[in-house]
C-alpha cells in the first residue's frame, strides 16, 4: 500500500468505527462475564456431584458385601423348606433314591448372592447337572419351575414340553402324580406335553390327544382328572388355545382344564406347537416359517377368564405384520395393537400377567430346556435371583438389584459429569481474561480518548512527513535535472557568412527607409516665399552633399534595373542549425522552469521547517508514538 493510500485510511477514522462498536462490546462483555460466573458455580456443583458419586463408588464393595451376607442369612432361614420339598419329589418318584438329599448352598460371589444345587449321596456332595443322571435333573428342574412361579405375582399357568424326557416309563405315573399335587397345592394350571402313552397319566389330569384324520389335525379329550373334593381351580386359568394355519394345524382347538393338562399324540403332529405359539405370542415376535403352506397369516387365540379372549395374528407380508386384540365376552374389542413384530403392547401383561422375571420367561419351558436352572445357561448368581429363598431373601435381592443399578447409574453419571467438568473448565479457561481483568468500561472509554488524541498527533506528523518527502523528491528531481544540463556540450557554430549577410540586409533595409523618407519630400507644398540664401558657401556645400546623395539614390535606384545575375544563394542544410536553435530554446526554458521550481521548493521547505518547529514545540519536544525526544534526527521504521 502506498503512502497516499495509507493516508486515505486514517487511524482516527478506524477509532471512530471502533467507538461505534464499544457499546455492543460492553454488553457482550457483561454477558460473557455472567456466563463465566455461572460456569464457576457449575464447576463447583459438578465437583460436589462427582464427589458424591465417588463416595458411593468407594463404598460399593462394602455395601454389596453386607447385602450379600444379609441375603445369605435370609436364605439360610428358608432353604431347609426348599431342600425338603425337592428331596421329597425325588423320593416319591424314585423311592429307591431315599438315601439322596437335595442341598442348597448359599454363597457370596462378586458381591452378589449365589445359589448352588447339589445332591448329598452317601455323605458326599455331587452336582445335580454334572454328576447325576438326567432323571434326577428332570425331577429337580420340574420342582424348581413350580417354586419359581409360585414365588412371583404372575399368572398361575405353566407350560412344560417333555419335562420327563430322561425318565423311564415306570416313573411317569409318579411324575404326573407329583405335578398334579403341586398344581393343586400351589394353584397353578399346567399344560404338559409328553411323548409317553396317555395311559400313564390316567386320573392325574385332563388328557388331550392330538391326532390326524384325512390329512388334518384334530384334538379330543380322552379323559379328565379325578376331582378332589374341596379343591378349586385358579380363576384366571386359560379356557382354551386355538391354532389357525400355524405349522401343521389348520384349525385346532384345545380345551383346557384348570389343573394338570397332558397333551399327547403321535410323533410329528405338532404337539409342541402349542407351547411355541404361546411363547411367541408373549413376545409378539413370530416367524414367517410358522405360517401354514400358501396361507397369508396364522392366528393364535387364547380363551381367558370372564369370557374374554386374546387374538394374535401374524401376516406373511405387509407393513403391519402383527395384530393383537383383546376381546370381551360379547366379541367387542377391548384393546388392540399393531406395534409390529417384537414390540409388546403395555396392556398385554396387564391382562395376562405373564411378564419376564429377570429377563427370563418363567411360564413357557420348551423341550430344549429340560434342566432349567440346572443347565449351564444359568450361573449360580442367576439361580439366586430366580430362586430367592424366602421373602426376606427376595427383599434383600431386590435391595441388591437396586443398589447395583445405583452403581451403574453413578458410573454413568460420573462419566457424564467428567465430560461436563471438562467443558466447564475449557469455558472458564477461555473466559479467564474477563475474570482476571480489573479494567472497567470507563477505563476503556478513557483509553480510547487518549488513543484518539495520540492518533490526531500521529496523523499531523504523518502529513508533515509526507510533505517533507514530497519536497525532497522534487528537490532531488531538480538536482538531477541541473546535473543533466551541466553535462550538455553545445558545439561551436561558424556564423561568419551569416553575419555578413545579416549586416548587408540591415544596411539595405536602412537605405530603403531613407529613400522612402526622401521620396516624401515630393509631397511637400511649394514654398511661397523661397528663402534667401545668405551663406552661399555653406549652401554650396549642402548642395554638393545633396547632389552627391541624389547621385547615390539614382545609383541605388538603378539597382532595381540590374538584371538577375543568377539564383540567390540558398543555405543547403539548415536542419542542424534549426535543431541547435531549438535545443537552446528548450534548455533555456527548462532552466527557467527548474529555477522557478527550486525557488518554490526552498520557500515550502522553509514553511515546513517552521510548521515542524511549531509542532515540536506544541508536543513539548516528545514523540507521542515512541515517547522519545524529537530534537535532532528522529524517525520510525
Amino acid at each position: 500500500m502506498s503512502m497516499t493510500q495509507a493516508l486515505k485510511i486514517k487511524p482516527s477514522q478506524t477509532l471512530d468505527c471502533l467507538s461505534l462498536l464499544i457499546p455492543g462490546l460492553i454488553r457482550q462483555e457483561a454477558e460473557l462475564l455472567g456466563v463465566a460466573k455461572q460456569a464457576q458455580v457449575d464447576m463447583a456443583n459438578v465437583a460436589v456431584e462427582i464427589a458424591e458419586c465417588d463416595q458411593l463408588l468407594n463404598r460399593k464393595d462394602d455395601v454389596l458385601r453386607q447385602l450379600g451376607l444379609l441375603q445369605q442369612e435370609a436364605q439360610a432361614k428358608n432353604k431347609g423348606v426348599f431342600e425338603e420339598l425337592l428331596t421329597s419329589l425325588i423320593h416319591e418318584i424314585m423311592p429307591h433314591k431315599s438315601g439322596e438329599e437335595v442341598v442348597l448352598t448359599s454363597t457370596l460371589r462378586q458381591n452378589l448372592a449365589a445359589l448352588d444345587i447339589d445332591i448329598k449321596s452317601n455323605g458326599h456332595l455331587e452336582n445335580v447337572s454334572r454328576d447325576k443322571g438326567g432323571s434326577i435333573a428332570n425331577i429337580v428342574a420340574m420342582g424348581m419351575r413350580f417354586v419359581v412361579l409360585a414365588r412371583q405375582p404372575n399368572r398361575r399357568v405353566l407350560f412344560l414340553d417333555e419335562a420327563d424326557c430322561h425318565l423311564r416309563e415306570e416313573y411317569i405315573p409318579a411324575f404326573a402324580a407329583v405335578m398334579q399335587q403341586l398344581a393343586h397345592r400351589l394353584g397353578i394350571q399346567v399344560i404338559y406335553i409328553s411323548h409317553h402313552p396317555a395311559a400313564f397319566f390316567q386320573g392325574f389330569g385332563r388328557i388331550i390327544e392330538i391326532y390326524n384324520q384325512d390329512g388334518q389335525n384334530h384334538s379330543q379329550i380322552l379323559s379328565d382328572e379325578e376331582k378332589v373334593e374341596g379343591h378349586e381351580y385358579p380363576e384366571n386359568a386359560f379356557r382354551y388355545i386355538r391354532l389357525r394355519d400355524f405349522g401343521p394345524h389348520e384349525n385346532v382347538l384345545v380345551e383346557l382344564g384348570g389343573g394338570l393338562n397332558i397333551i399327547t399324540g403321535d410323533n410329528d403332529l405338532g404337539k409342541s406347537k402349542f407351547i411355541t405359539a404361546v411363547g411367541e405370542l408373549l413376545s409378539n415376535d413370530g416367524q414367517e416359517a410358522r405360517i401354514r403352506h400358501e396361507r397369508p397369516f396364522f392366528e393364535i387365540e387364547i380363551g381367558l377368564e370372564m369370557g374374554m379372549s386374546l387374538l394374535w395374528k401374524y401376516k406373511r407380508t405387509g407393513s403391519q405384520k402383527t395384530l393383537m386384540e383383546l376381546k370381551g365376552k360379547d366379541g367387542a374389542v377391548i384393546e388392540s395393537s399393531t406395534l409390529g413384530s417384537g414390540k409388546v403392547p403395555e396392556w398385554l401383561h396387564t391382562y395376562l400377567a405373564m411378564g419376564m422375571v429377570n429377563d427370563k420367561n418363567i411360564h413357557v419351558h420348551p423341550q430344549d430346556e429340560p434342566k432349567y436352572l440346572l443347565s449351564s445357561h444359568y450361573t449360580s448368581i442367576d439361580r439366586a435371583k430366580m430362586l430367592p429363598l424366602g421373602r426376606e431373601s427376595r427383599d434383600v435381592l431386590r435391595m441388591i438389584q437396586i443398589f447395583n443399578q445405583q452403581i451403574i447409574d453413578a458410573r454413568s453419571r460420573r462419566r457424564g459429569l467428567e465430560a461436563q467438568l471438562v467443558k466447564v473448565k475449557n469455558l472458564l479457561q477461555a473466559l479467564a481474561p474477563l475474570l482476571d481483568s480489573s479494567e472497567s468500561s470507563d477505563d476503556l472509554e478513557s483509553s480510547l480518548a487518549r488513543l484518539r488524541e495520540q492518533c490526531r498527533r500521529t496523523e499531523m506528523m504523518a502529513e508533515l512527513g509526507f510533505k517533507i518527502g514530497a519536497l525532497a523528491t522534487r528537490k532531488k528531481a531538480l538536482v538531477e535535472g541541473l546535473a543533466v544540463l551541466d553535462r550538455i556540450v553545445v558545439p561551436a557554430i561558424e556564423l561568419s557568412r551569416a553575419q555578413d549577410m545579416q549586416s548587408l540586409i540591415d544596411k539595405i533595409e536602412k537605405t530603403e527607409a531613407v529613400i522612402e523618407s526622401l521620396q516624401g519630400l515630393k509631397k511637400l507644398p511649394p514654398i511661397s516665399k523661397p528663402p534667401v540664401l545668405r551663406d552661399t558657401a555653406a549652401m554650396a556645400q549642402i548642395g554638393a552633399k545633396i547632389g552627391e546623395n541624389l547621385s547615390k539614390i539614382k545609383a541605388i535606384s538603378a539597382i532595381k534595373n540590374i538584371p538577375a545575375a543568377g539564383p540567390a544563394p540558398v543555405l543547403k542544410d539548415t536542419s542542424r542549425m534549426k535543431d541547435l536553435i531549438s535545443r537552446f530554446e528548450s534548455i533555456d526554458t527548462q532552466i527557467e522552469r527548474r529555477t522557478h521550481d527550486l525557488k518554490v521548493c526552498r520557500e515550502q521547505a522553509l514553511a515546513i521547517r517552521a510548521q515542524k518547529a511549531d509542532l515540536i514545540e506544541a508536543l513539548g519536544g516528545t514523540c507521542p508514538t515512541c515517547q522519545q525526544s524529537m530534537n535532532g534526527v528522529h524517525a520510525h521504521v
